[in-house]
């Protein structure tokens, strides 16, 4: 199991139907670059959220930051930009875990990232079509969830 984000853009929804298929992909895989920059922000080195728990000096070897990657899907008349990482502890970090000693201990990293580009996803939605229609706002159609 991995740990999964998805941008879910709607082509049936007014707004797309009216700008076209194009502008959802791109809108979709904008606001998916935003939360993968952001994930690699959140596992780089002294950005977690605290000291490590484990009793061994812990070494940042960067895969996880290096694992994670986006890819577009399309589902029928949804477009997906998924975003995710292809580590096994990624998941383990992202949902916690119990210590040898009972002690529970998370590391999120995607479910920020996500927030991070939902905060943003308007602007995004604004600029992706300004670049097709010269626009100054379209309303945003579109739901970005961690499962």
């Amino acid at each position: 199991m991995k740990v999964l984000a998805r941008v879910q853009v709607h082509t049936r929804s007014k707004e797309f139907r009216l700008a076209g298929r194009q502008v959802a992909r791109d809108f979709a895989n904008r606001v998916g670059e935003v939360t993968v920059e952001q994930a690699r922000h959140n596992v780089s080195p002294g950005v977690g959220p605290g000291p490590h728990p484990h009793i061994t000096p812990h070494k940042d070897t960067g895969r996880l930051r290096a694992s994670i990657e986006k890819r577009m899907v399309e589902q029928g008349f949804l477009v997906v930009c998924e975003v995710f990482s292809t580590v096994p502890y990624g998941k383990d970090l992202e949902l916690g875990w119990h210590t040898s000693t009972g002690r529970f201990v998370r590391y999120p990293w995607l479910a920020p990232a996500v927030a991070f580009a939902k905060a943003r996803m308007a602007a995004i939605a604004r600029s992706t079509f300004r670049v097709y229609f010269n626009a100054s706002a379209f309303p945003v159609k579109g739901r970005v969830e961690i499962r």
